[in-house]
């Protein structure tokens, strides 16, 4: 066999192949690239003990767990930030912790919905969105073990007050907050309670910003009035049960003397100093008129502590009063 018949026998092999590999086979497609979403780790723990454990794992647990939302903080490891229903070495044990801050009766006015409705970490840009989810989720979870249906509203009247004295927060930034309140949180939240914190810390509301702008208007729905008109001087940590003590409604005072969160010495003595500061912010707080009960007048009335009205809005005990002044 020549030389030229072998070139052309080689040719017409060559050409099958390229035929074989190109449009007579089936035709391929690319996988279509999917974004990137959070999730929690796989649960290796102890299986659900009840079923409405197991209600709580579905509906609740596996959607609060995840690093993005409760997981980060609330958790069994680092930080281990308590109540840590979000921990995801025990179901069991994170439905325990849950329970104290959920209500499966009324899930919208759980603690967990009210607190993250009023801007602590959602994980949305919308405060009130994350609170209506976290809803949603217990509403379900009450649901799957018949504690509460999931569409029931329960509404109650609230009670009705005379209208007395009301405080007003001064429009300005000035001096007073900044060398009372502030000498605190600035000197002992703003690890986390910044714009500036570090990113793994960082946690709204910004209360104890270096900017003075962002901390103080950040700082208003953590400081209660209830109590303090007329003003009695002299409150201390043993008198904090008392209802209505001036301060002693206040978020930051209760932040410490109850919840024990980060305190910086002994809780009770800084709890006692922030009510010190507490009382200190109310001499700057501008009295408003007292109600002269002319006819036609009406009696206010009192939104209960951490409630979610239908328009969205979260106020808190002594906060919805006439005037949309901060009532005593």
């Amino acid at each position: 066999m020549n030389v030229t018949r072998i070139a052309a026998l080689l040719a017409l092999a060559a050409s099958f192949t390229l035929s074989a590999c190109g449009g007579g086979g089936a035709p391929t497609t690319a996988t279509a690239a999917t974004a990137p979403t959070s999730q929690a780790a796989s649960y290796t723990g102890p299986a659900p003990a009840t079923a409405d454990v197991q209600a709580f794992a579905v509906n609740f647990w596996a959607n609060v767990r995840v690093q993005n939302r409760c997981g980060q903080c609330h958790n069994a490891t680092s930080p281990a930030q308590m109540p840590n229903f979000a921990r995801s070495d025990d179901v069991n044990l994170a439905y325990a912790q849950a329970n104290t801050v959920v209500n499966l009766s009324q899930p919208s006015t759980s603690l967990i919905v009210t607190k993250v409705s009023g801007g602590h970490n959602c994980w949305l840009a919308d405060p009130n969105a994350c609170g209506q989810i976290l809803t949603t989720w217990i509403s379900n979870w009450a649901g799957a073990t018949g504690a509460a249906s999931a569409t029931q509203v329960q509404l109650v009247a609230p009670p009705i007050q005379s209208v007395g004295q009301s405080l007003n927060f001064p429009a300005d930034l000035g001096a007073d907050y900044s060398n009372t309140v502030y000498t605190l949180t600035s000197k002992y939240c703003v690890g986390c309670h910044s714009s500036t914190a570090s990113a793994a810390t960082m946690q709204s509301p910004y209360f104890a910003d270096p900017t003075l702008a962002i901390a103080y208007p950040a700082a208003i729905p953590k400081i209660d009035f209830t109590g303090c008109s007329p003003f009695t001087a002299g409150n201390t940590v043993a008198t904090a049960t008392t209802p209505g003590s001036c301060g002693t409604n206040s978020r930051f005072y209760q932040r410490l003397l109850t919840d024990n969160h980060n305190c910086w010495d002994n809780c009770a003595n800084d709890a006692q100093a922030m009510l010190d500061e507490r009382e200190a912010r109310h001499e700057s707080a501008n009295p408003g008129a007292s109600n002269d009960n002319r006819a036609g007048s009406s009696h206010g009335w009192v939104a209960p502590r951490q409630t979610i009205t239908f328009s969205g809005s979260m106020h808190s005990a002594g906060r919805a009063t006439r005037g949309g002044r901060l009532g005593s």
